[in-house]
């Protein structure tokens, strides 16, 4: 098997933190995008990042997320989704 070279930007290395998703989609790809929102300022969610993706690889997106979710589950155990939180502050977008 042939080694693939990852070059990433040091802009890009420390990742960018995320709290909330929305994601929507077109019959030709689907937009994800990633926002961040803080209790303070519950109304607004800043978009931080957008990623668009054919179809095709947002299935293979998924089923690598999947599988990268049963590893971690495997060594540090379940994890578990909270119910819906209806407090201000807490939405979670879909």
């Amino acid at each position: 098997m042939k080694e693939i070279k990852i070059e990433i930007s040091s802009e890009l290395k420390m990742g960018t933190y995320s709290n909330t998703v929305r994601i929507s989609h077109t019959p030709f790809e689907f937009i994800i995008d990633f926002g961040r929102t803080i209790p303070e300022e519950a109304e607004l969610i800043k978009i931080v990042e957008r990623i668009v993706m054919s179809p095709q690889h947002t299935l293979a997106f998924l089923q690598a997320l999947e599988e990268n979710v049963r590893r971690y589950e495997a060594q540090f155990g379940p994890l578990r989704v909270p119910a819906k939180p209806t407090g201000k502050g807490q939405e979670f977008v879909q």
